[in-house]
């Protein structure tokens, strides 16, 4: 628009009437030319993308049947490894972990199930980090400082217990791994 040009607010030029056209969802947002995602904001249900089964929209687009034979193959695909019987062991299907085996045993035995069908995997452990004292109060710093002597000693010797404690193998949790355990290490006898 020229700078020289006046237009006032009851004029003409200051404003026009337009028609527009686009998506409206059922729930009455405009999408413009975006068809699917004014379908998608204006759906209860989705067809499965594996079987078409009518499924709930709910951010997923597979059915929970076609999601447990996936989980399965994806379980069955994992290299074996023997389990040192210490490490937790996590199952997905009851999203529980454990490392006693007798309680797996009593578990499948009270739900008529097999070992295969917990489809356990060995955990791998979650150590704690060291912490850089300038990185981590930062945004407490001014520009361009760095931390007190004081408080960096303490962060160093912090760390240092942080170091023992991976040395040492001691987690702070745990975390399912790549590996499913062989039923022979499992000392359930069967196969995996």
């Amino acid at each position: 628009m020229s700078e020289n040009k006046v237009i006032h607010y009851d004029s003409s030029e200051a404003a026009s009437i337009k028609t527009v056209t686009g998506w409206v969802s059922s729930c009455g947002r405009f999408w413009g030319d975006d068809e699917h995602m004014a379908r998608y904001d204006g759906c209860t249900h989705v067809s499965c993308k594996k079987c078409g089964t009518s499924i709930p929209v709910r951010g997923v687009a597979i059915c929970d049947a076609c999601r447990a034979v996936i989980d399965a193959e994806k379980w069955a695909a994992m290299p074996l490894a023997e389990w040192n019987g210490t490490d937790p062991l996590y199952s997905e299907v009851i999203d529980q972990y454990t490392s006693d085996v007798g309680q797996i045993n009593d578990y499948c035995a009270e739900n008529g199930i097999s070992i295969e069908d917990l489809r356990l995997v060995i955990c791998t452990p979650n150590f704690a980090n060291e912490i850089d004292a300038n990185e981590h109060f930062c945004d407490d710093l001014p520009e361009d400082s760095e931390v007190p002597a004081d408080l960096e000693a303490a962060v160093n010797a912090l760390n240092a217990v942080i170091r023992s404690m991976r040395e040492s193998a001691v987690a702070l949790s745990w975390s399912p791994g790549k590996f499913r355990p062989t039923v022979e290490s499992l000392g359930l006898g069967g196969t995996t």
